[in-house]
Parts: structure tokens; sequence; C-alpha cells
């Protein structure tokens, strides 16, 4: 807003062939952002400012802020000044000629209202040496301008709202995204016998996908994906609370399908038809080197033989928060060394390039079969296929990969 009044200013200064000029505020008005300072009884502050002399500079602008209230501001408060006229001499000015400060001759101004809106929020004055120097067309001009300017600052004050509300939800959204991000393993566990490799990529500021990888009696691992339906801050407080849910429950059921079942149940009871989300949870022993998982409408994790060959864990049952009774089922398989498992969100398959082609389940596989065995190599070059696949296209999706690899 003070943008506006900043170039309507320095506009009519040139218009009027005039040099000096301030603006005064009603700091009331529900336009201004609250006074950092203490406000004059008067209630105006004082805005933007040209070409002052040296008498109305002096004391920290002391007569244009000073009170009680000049003429033109009681004119403003009491609603009397409506149009742009030509004021008679300004106490403002006199009094600062008295103190034998440079006054460059200037004794008058003339006033318009400014508005936002229906609201009268402020004053512009022009400065000058003669009584009534203004003609007639002058202040037709400046009350056009009046109306010119009304629509100019609402515009001005709706989009200071707006940016204000973007960045309240930019800080937000930030904060959201740093929770998220304290949700996940900040280092991956060393499993004896094993590698671990994840990678986790929101499509927007807060995601949907998470990964967990819990550390379990009798020296066996947890291992966890989950995709929510949506994206945005109901998909993140979906995700939130299916993550509380296992965290809470992970340490205490034996078995995969166990765990899923509880957490089908939990949330079919608290957040019934509000949202599902698909789940992959994987306990790995690495004792007996075998891993028992169960599915809940996720994608079955790619399965890589140290022989090379590639292909897919069974398929599970329905999502979770869909139906209360679902049942689960645990599957084991055994992992020989130089076996890998890729466990990913549909965000990876789904992924499309500049051609809107989708980057699909059977490109993928090829890639986890041309990689390196390790979990790490192993990733980078999924994420180097898949980025290379993508291009400059705007991720729609959010991402997440976790490999396991026996070593």
């Amino acid at each position: 807003m003070t943008s506006v009044i900043n170039v309507a200013l320095d506009t009519l200064l040139q218009a009027l062939s005039l040099n000096t000029a301030w603006v005064s505020l009603r700091a009331d008005s529900r336009f201004l952002p609250p006074a950092a300072i203490p406000l004059p009884p008067h209630g105006f502050l004082l805005g933007p400012v040209r070409n002052l002399p040296a008498s109305l500079e002096q004391s920290d602008r002391y007569y244009l802020t000073r009170s009680p209230e000049c003429h033109c501001q009681e004119l403003l408060r009491t609603g009397r000044l409506n149009h742009a006229i030509n004021v008679v001499e300004c106490d403002r000015l006199r009094d600062a000629v008295k103190t034998d400060a440079n006054n460059r001759g200037l004794r008058f101004h003339a006033s318009m209202p400014l508005y936002s809106g229906d609201e009268a929020i402020g004053i512009m004055n022009f400065a000058m040496e003669d009584w009534q120097l203004l003609s007639a067309a002058d202040l037709q001009l400046l009350s056009t301008s009046i109306e010119l300017l009304r629509s100019a600052l609402e515009r001005a004050h709706l989009f200071d709202l707006s940016e204000n509300q973007r960045h309240h939800l930019e800080q937000e959204l930030e904060l959201a995204r740093l929770v998220q991000v304290s949700l996940l393993p900040k280092k991956l566990p060393k499993i004896p016998g094993f590698s671990l490799s994840a990678f986790w990529k929101p499509a927007t500021e807060i995601s949907g996908d998470f990964y967990g990888i819990y550390k379990l009696p009798d020296q066996q691992w947890g291992l966890v994906i989950a995709d929510v339906c949506g994206k945005g801050a109901s998909a993140a407080l979906f995700m939130a609370m299916t993550y509380s849910l296992i965290r809470e429950r992970v340490e205490k059921e034996q078995s995969p399908a166990s765990l899923i079942t509880k957490i089908n149940q939990s949330l079919c009871q608290q957040l019934p038809e509000v949202n599902f989300v698909t789940c992959f949870y994987a306990i790995l022993n690495p004792l007996n080197n075998t891993l028992t998982y169960a599915t809940a409408g996720h994608n079955p994790p790619i399965f890589r033989k140290a022989s090379g060959e590639v292909g897919q864990l069974l398929r599970g049952s329905m999502a979770l928060g869909v139906v209360k009774d679902a049942k689960y089922e645990d599957r084991v398989v055994s992992l020989e060394s130089g076996d890998s498992l890729v466990i990913f969100t549909d965000g990876v398959t789904d992924a499309i390039n500049s051609q809107d082609d989708m980057y699909e389940l059977a490109r993928f596989q090829a890639a986890v079969g041309s990689a390196a065995g390790k979990a790490a190599p192993l990733l980078k070059h999924l994420k180097n296929d898949l980025s290379t696949w993508v291009g400059e296209t705007h991720q729609y999706d959010d991402i997440t990969l976790l490999v396991l690899t026996r070593d």
C-alpha cells in the first residue's frame, strides 16, 4: 500500500509543479499494520514525505507529528474532508517558522483525503507559498485522483493481505516439513550382514509418504514404507497419524500381519471414511536371513536375486483405513547373499516425462536388474535412471525408495 501512495505522491507533485508534500495516516485504520512506536494522542502517523524544509525536518519532524491534531486532520476524523481543498494558513507550518529555521516561505497547503474502499485512511498535503495557489482545475485533478487511488489502495490492501497469508502459510508448511523430516530415520542402522539405503522426496513441502526402520527384540528389524492417498496437508496429517500408530505398536506385535491388522482397525475406528494408506511392513531376521512381510494395498517390492533375476513379492490385501475387518497374511522370503529388495511408493512408477509417458514398472525393474549389487550404488543407479527419464518435468507425487541388500 505504501508503494502506491509513494507513486501517487510523486506523480501529483509533478503534475501540480510543486516540491513539498507529506502524508498523514490514521493509526487506527484496519489497513495499516500495528504501529511499533507509541501513538500520538491525535491518532495520526506521519507517512511518506517529499522535500521538507529544514523547519519541518527539525527535531525529528516534531511539527508534523506533535499534538494536538491539525485542522485538516480534524476534518478527516469528523468526516468533513471528502474532496480536495485549499487550506487556510497551516498552523504546523506557521509554528515551525517561529523557530527561525529555514521554511522556504511555505505557509499554506492543499489537502486531499486518501481512501481505501470506503474507509478514510489519511491525508495527502501539498505545501505552497501562496494561499489558494491551486486552481479549480488543480483541485479537480486531485479529487479525481482520490477515486483512482481509492480502488488502487483497496487492491494493494487485498494484495498485502494475500501476501501475508501466503507468507504465514509458507512458514506453517516449512514447520510441518521439519516435523515430518524429524519422523524419518536420522541415520540408517548398521545391520550385520545387510546394507540399507533410502531416498525420500516430497512433491510439495509436505508429504504423504514415509518410511521407518525399527530395532525389534531378538536382534530383528522392522522395515515399513507407507503412502497416504492424496497430497498436501490432509495427507500429511493422515501420515502422521499412521506413523504414530505404527511406532506405538511396532515392538508389541510379533508379526507384520498382526501389526497391519491393528493399525487398520485403529484407522477405521478413529478416522472412518476420511482417507486410506497403502503400507508394506516386514520383519528382517538377520540370524536366519529371512524376511517376513505383509502388504496392505501397497506396490509389491521388487526382489532381485544374486543371479540377476528380477521379480516382485506377492501382492497383499487392501489398503489400511478402508474395511475394519480386512484380513492380512504373513509371507516369508529367504535372502541369499547378493539378493536385493527394493521397496517403493507409486510416485516412482507413476513419474512422467515431458511427453507425459509414465516411468512404469517394467522400466523400473529393468533399472533394478542393471544396477550394482550393494544398497547404496543400487539406489544411486535407480535415482539417476528416474531423473534421466523425468528430466525437467514437475514432480507431482511423493517418491520414496528403501533398498535392502544382503551382503
